[in-house]
């Protein structure tokens, strides 16, 4: 295997593959981190670990048959330059910083603190690589059954519902399965969003006009600014409207 050079080369082992499918897709999201190589069998991880090459980061589950996570870190710690555990059990905590571990992460994981926990990585000054500023992100549409990727630029709505949210873009509208908090936390680092009310975060570049506390969007749909986030955009807005002086 010839690993790429400005990226970091990354293995996940964890004995349940729908905790590495959630990996694989938030490792995907990030230009910075290539996947090369995934196990469920930690015993296999084990056997096949030299074989790899250069290891730049591992995400390793703590419970898991055969060998637990605690015990083969103990054993492959050398061969990566940063190890997180990702684990259902708090309980764990002490003991994975014991074997160094750089990070630890609660399942289920969520993409926002993936990427808040990469962060922090990649701006260990360990580390010469810089966090990327993502333009596109993957979410998994149920309905589907896939990671879909969405441009952050296409995005024209987040609608909140009790368990999931809606995304709404230029060409489709998709339903998955993150909070609103969640989202928002994704989108963040985007100054082209603002959150409006409780179930709603909006692009501005989407907004058609403004009147009192209606918004109005450019597909002719109305929202209605929410009294604890009507602050903020107020704020926001003062910044780009122009007043005559006259």
């Amino acid at each position: 295997m010839n690993p790429h050079p400005l990226k970091w080369n990354c293995i996940v082992i964890d004995d349940e593959q729908h905790a590495i499918d959630t990996l694989a897709g938030y490792i995907a999201q990030v230009p910075d981190l290539d996947l090369i190589q995934t196990y469920t069998s930690p015993v296999k991880a084990l056997a096949e670990i030299n074989d790899h090459g250069r290891i730049d980061l591992i995400f390793m589950d703590i419970d898991m048959p055969g060998i637990s996570g605690l015990e083969l870190s103990k054993l492959i710690r050398g061969k990566t330059n940063y190890l997180v555990f990702t684990t259902s059990h708090q309980k764990y905590a002490i003991e994975a910083f014991e074997v160094q571990a750089d990070q630890y992460l609660l399942k289920p994981v969520s993409l926002a603190k993936f990427l808040s926990t990469m962060d922090r990585l990649m701006l260990d000054p360990r580390s010469k690589l810089k966090f990327p500023e993502e333009k596109t992100i993957y979410v998994r549409v149920e309905k589907k059954g896939k990671w879909i990727p969405v441009e952050l630029e296409t995005i024209t709505l987040i609608e909140g519902e009790t368990n999931y949210i809606h995304i709404h873009t230029t060409a489709e509208k998709l339903t998955v399965y993150l909070t609103m908090k969640e989202m928002e936390e994704t989108l963040k680092s985007d100054p082209n969003f603002i959150r409006v009310h409780k179930s709603y975060i909006v692009s501005k570049r989407s907004i058609a006009g403004i009147s009192g506390n209606v918004i109005t969007m450019k597909d002719k749909s109305t929202l209605t600014i929410g009294e604890s986030y009507k602050e903020s955009f107020m704020d926001y807005f003062n910044t780009v409207k122009v007043k005559s002086s006259r």
